[in-house]
């Protein structure tokens, strides 16, 4: 697939950390080829593991960066979580980290409980997580709640800087209950039966664009689509245990149609 391969697809799936935008300003030339994509008729679906903010947040920030998007058009791990846990977990109380994930179960009337006893715990990215809330992490396990994570991410890009991702907290409440938490958000099973959901075209003529290999590239993969690698983000490298993405960009500004 080279520079002018891309115009023969119909969807455009694409991250957002890394890939879209750097949290703080939009990678340069996002604004422009996602106008282009839009204004030529092409599908366009933002999925991301980003639960700092809600859905409906992450779409406002977008918005205020001058991408035309809505609701319909987003999914995050927040709205995975939500939509998972609405059938399985009834009016049972789930004891959620991170405001952004909170506000994502609630929308979807997920019972949110921020004290003890709860029946689920889900680990979001959560700003101020801290001893006292890995404990009631910890007692809501020892007491058979069952245990999920909405990203395993290491890292969250933030200008030219590297912060400590999701996966950092999930990691410590691992190792505090020796249990290990199911994954909601990219490249889990939960994550792709939502997104061939939101996208109306076939595998064949649908290209995930994203910066990390083991959500983004890895769920393109299990969803059948061509997949592209941009080196804006987290990863620079083109393979990670059999990973190897179609095609590997220096940013989404050289995707042409």
């Amino acid at each position: 697939m080279g520079k002018m391969g891309f115009k023969r697809f119909r969807s455009f799936v694409f991250d957002l950390d890394g890939t879209v935008w750097l949290w703080d300003r939009l990678v340069p030339g996002a604004e422009q080829v996602i106008a282009k994509l839009q204004s030529s008729g092409k599908h366009v679906l933002f999925v991301t593991n980003n639960t700092v903010l809600s859905r409906r947040k992450l779409v406002k920030k977008l918005r205020d960066f001058g991408v035309d998007v809505d609701e319909k058009r987003m999914i995050n791990a927040g709205y995975i979580a939500a939509v998972t846990l609405k059938k399985i977990a009834k009016r049972k109380k789930v004891l959620a980290f991170g405001n952004g994930l909170k506000e994502d179960l609630r929308a979807l009337r997920v019972r949110v409980t921020g004290k003890l006893p709860a029946d689920y715990v889900v680990i979001g990215h959560d700003l101020r997580f801290d001893y006292m809330k890995l404990l009631s992490a910890f007692e809501a396990v020892q007491h058979s709640a069952k245990l999920y994570a909405t990203a395993r991410g290491l890292y969250f890009p933030v200008g030219s800087r590297l912060y400590p991702g999701t996966g950092v907290l999930v990691h410590a409440v691992e190792y505090a209950t020796g249990q290990h938490a199911e994954l909601l958000g990219k490249p889990s099973k939960h994550a792709a039966r939502i997104v061939r959901a939101f996208n109306p075209f076939s595998p064949n003529k649908t290209v995930l664009v994203g910066d990390e290999l083991a959500s983004d590239i890895a769920i393109g993969k299990t969803l059948g689509y061509h997949t592209v690698l941009v080196q804006t983000g987290v990863d620079k490298g083109v393979k990670m245990r059999g990973l190897k993405p179609d095609v590997v960009l220096k940013s989404i500004a050289d995707i042409k149609i």
